[in-house]
């Protein structure tokens, strides 16, 4: 794993507006960065930014020790994450989607049943100011999975903490 001061490889699945935002500012803060998306062709522009893209979750998943899932909604990313569930173990998952605290509660459970972290996020900012500090982004869940991501996660604007329950930050979304 990486120390707190060394750059975080990350996994964004889902380049859609957002994804490739949030793809395009771990790369700028230099986190090594890999990508997925359903459509393959979605990922070209980041791999010519420095981004490695993959030609599967589980591979994209196994080069990263933060998973970004950034699709449209909890479905989505069960859609994503269950048939790779078992590249989990060891990694912090953040679901930047929209949802509802009962399915972001529901999601950390399944994510922890797999040997992974959770942390429910809400892009406040929309995708315009994605990895600028002014960018509002909050997080939901595991406190340890908060600390292991936030360099990571701050690399995409204000990183703002609200505790333990994964359901908190749908609240706010």
């Amino acid at each position: 794993m990486s120390t707190p001061s060394s750059p975080l490889p990350v996994a964004v699945l889902g380049v859609g507006s957002l994804g490739s935002a949030l793809a395009r500012a771990l790369l700028a803060a230099g986190h090594p960065t890999a990508v997925w998306n359903r459509t393959p062709a979605r990922t070209e522009p980041l791999v010519g930014a420095g981004a490695a893209a993959a030609p599967s979750p589980r591979e994209v998943i196994r080069a990263a020790e933060v998973v970004v899932v950034a699709v449209a909604d909890e479905a989505a990313v069960r859609a994503v994450l269950e048939p790779v569930a078992s590249a989990l173990t060891g990694r912090v998952v953040v679901a930047l989607t929209s949802g509802t605290p009962e399915q972001a509660r529901d999601l950390a459970a399944w994510v922890e049943r797999h040997g992974a972290r959770h942390l429910d996020g809400a892009a406040m900012s929309g995708v315009r100011l994605v990895g600028d500090p002014e960018a509002l982004f909050l997080y939901a869940g595991r406190a340890d999975a908060f600390a292991a991501a936030e360099p990571a996660l701050r690399a995409l604007g204000g990183a703002t903490y609200l505790g333990p329950d994964p359901g908190v930050a749908s609240l706010y979304d």
